[in-house]
């Protein structure tokens, strides 16, 4: 909706927010069900996976710590992040990602 120009004829607009949603990245955290393979990456069960535009970039035993180096990862592109998290993941324990995680070191 933020591609949307009213203004416009609704082919064109379609137009607009299809290349704007072509433009968009993800992420995503998740973890291996069992040992497996994946991307060129051994992981083991249980290991933290985090993805990239459906790209694996990172394997983690920690939730957090894997969220924390996705989103700096994505982060360093040129495009601004949004940083807009659904948690979908049952923790075993409960843990908070720090508020100044993202901040650059």
């Amino acid at each position: 909706m933020l591609a949307y120009e009213g203004e416009s004829t609704p082919e064109i607009s379609a137009n607009v927010m299809m290349n704007a949603a072509n433009a968009v990245d993800t992420g995503l955290i998740t973890f291996a069900a069992r040992d497996s393979e994946f991307g060129g990456h051994k992981m083991k069960e249980g290991d933290i996976l985090g993805l990239e535009n459906g790209k694996l970039e990172i394997i983690d035993k920690d939730p957090v710590h894997a969220a924390t180096r996705l989103a700096r990862s994505m982060s360093k592109k040129e495009l601004p992040l949004l940083p807009l998290f659904t948690v979908t993941m049952y923790l075993k324990r409960k843990q908070r990602m720090p508020s100044n995680a993202l901040n650059p070191k």
